[in-house]
């Protein structure tokens, strides 16, 4: 096993590393806000000069952890792009960790060992191999995970992963908070102990802390379905304003249309483009596979039942996928943002391809 390991390691990072240079090499033709955070040239609504002047939620965190690289010791974008890499890469590698630890690895079993597969989806290491967003978040988001497998002994990586997915994407960080504090309170350990109470006490000190971020950066006078909603609306008609190329009138979809957009699309059919061919060609991959998960499921007669960090990274994924079927309308920022939830589907999906050489029972005991 560590031998395999270490072979999956080196593995992952060569991997990663050339989609180090894609990104770097897309980011400099398209540009993008990449460029922005690491000449800390996004200004927002006020001025900033010294380090913790970029001390704030979204942007201007990005610009606060690019700030020392970038402007105090002039590193070059592309060292940058270097650096976020590998905070990319440390996700997956935990993820690996995690994987092993439940699933295990069984020589000379390809289908048993699928799972692996989850953790070189393409995109996810695409926009999580340079300075961006994406990066910080999905660390941060293995490290929940991580640290919900044992607080006590974890504890430490889950308040660093819940402060970067917080500061970096607000309302990424509020549903990771609910996620924990319910996973934590059915825990009768937890439940039995005098530290229940610290527990409850930081989980809404840190859910009011970002439902206050919330308010200020969605701009809501009050938590109202009626404001909510208009929010909604002001995003995509903001979206719409920009008059991109893969802009699509997602207020005129209906629910299941816009799940399935925000899953699967852009497809082939509609591809123009190298990057888009990529992106189509993945999301074709994903939907096989979701397919053949269900198919082997039922053919099977067999329901998986997923270990606790791949079932909260799935609820994350649906709610944040249910999020983004009403605040985005662009297959572009989609493909984005919905790089990083991909793998906990994959997880879901590929440990059903184990089943496929299990015999069928028909009846009986």
């Amino acid at each position: 096993m560590p031998g395999t390991a270490v072979r999956l390691v080196v593995l992952l990072l060569l991997y990663h590393l050339l989609f180090t240079v894609l990104f770097h090499h897309y980011l400099l033709t398209h540009g993008g806000d990449s460029i922005a955070y690491w000449q800390l040239s996004i200004t927002n609504y006020r001025p900033a000069l010294g380090w913790m002047d970029y001390f704030e939620y979204g942007n201007f965190f990005m610009q606060w952890l690019t700030y020392v690289p970038a402007r105090v010791m002039g590193l070059s974008y592309l060292t940058g792009n270097l650096l976020f890499s590998l905070v990319g890469f440390l996700g997956f590698v935990e993820l690996l960790r995690l994987g092993l630890t439940h699933w295990g690895w069984e020589k000379g079993s390809l289908l048993k060992n699928a799972w692996v597969l989850a953790l070189f989806i393409p995109s996810a290491h695409f926009w999580t191999a340079g300075v961006g967003k994406e990066a910080v978040l999905w660390l941060g988001t293995i490290w929940v995970l991580k640290g919900n497998t044992n607080l006590w002994k974890n504890g430490h990586w889950l308040l660093l992963g819940l402060f970067l997915t917080g500061m970096t994407r607000p309302i990424h960080g509020a549903v990771l908070i609910l996620i924990t504090t319910v996973y934590q309170l059915q825990d009768r350990k937890i439940l039995n102990s005098p530290f229940r109470w610290p527990v409850i006490a930081l989980s809404a000190v840190g859910g009011a802390f970002l439902l206050y971020i919330l308010l200020r950066q969605t701009h809501l006078s009050a938590w109202s379905l009626a404001a909510i909603y208009d929010f909604f609306n002001s995003q995509l008609e903001f979206l719409a304003g920009f008059q991109a190329g893969s802009y699509i009138p997602m207020h005129e979809y209906t629910w299941p249309v816009r799940l399935w957009t925000v899953l699967f699309r852009p497809h082939l059919g509609e591809s123009v483009g190298i990057w888009r061919w990529a992106a189509a060609l993945e999301n074709s991959f994903l939907l096989l596979l979701s397919l053949t998960a269900l198919g082997t499921g039922v053919w099977k007669r067999t329901l998986l039942n997923p270990p606790h960090f791949v079932l909260q990274g799935l609820i994350l994924g649906i709610a944040m996928l249910l999020l983004y079927s009403v605040t985005l309308n662009n297959l572009g920022i989609i493909t984005r943002m919905k790089s990083i939830l991909l793998p906990f589907f994959g997880l879901l999906w590929l440990p059903y391809t184990a089943l496929i050489k299990k015999k069928v029972i028909f009846g009986g005991n």
